[in-house]
């Protein structure tokens, strides 16, 4: 019975650990809070800017290689979507309100605020 208690901890364990790995971004992240959530993205490069966004179960980290290319002519912004990779989850569960959220010039206006 011991060896059994064991053995399911040590699996719970090795999933939570996994669960709080972050992927391999390639490139340095960044943050930034819009309404309820903490938004994770990859700013690299200049020039007009190009935003990415990931599929159902991604994460900005899959952009890296096309910021590698990219990024010689562009300004190329990969975000984390809400509750995935290093960005939180939305508080709120209104689906119009979360539809608003995604609305993408605002994330590119805010980080060219406070870039000045």
């Amino acid at each position: 019975m011991n060896k059994t208690l064991v053995t399911i901890l040590s699996m719970l364990i090795g999933i939570v650990l996994k669960a709080q790995c972050l992927p391999d971004y390639g490139y340095p992240t960044q943050q930034l809070q819009l309404d309820s959530a903490r938004i994770s993205y990859i700013d690299q490069g200049r020039g007009m800017p190009l935003v990415m966004i990931h599929g159902l179960g991604g994460n900005a980290a899959h952009w890296k290689r096309n910021i590698g290319v990219l990024s010689a002519s562009y300004r190329c912004i990969a975000m984390d979507l809400p509750g995935y990779g290093g960005s939180t989850v939305l508080n709120r569960i209104d689906a119009s309100t979360q539809l608003d959220f995604y609305n993408i010039k605002r994330l590119v206006k805010s980080k060219s605020k406070q870039n000045g």
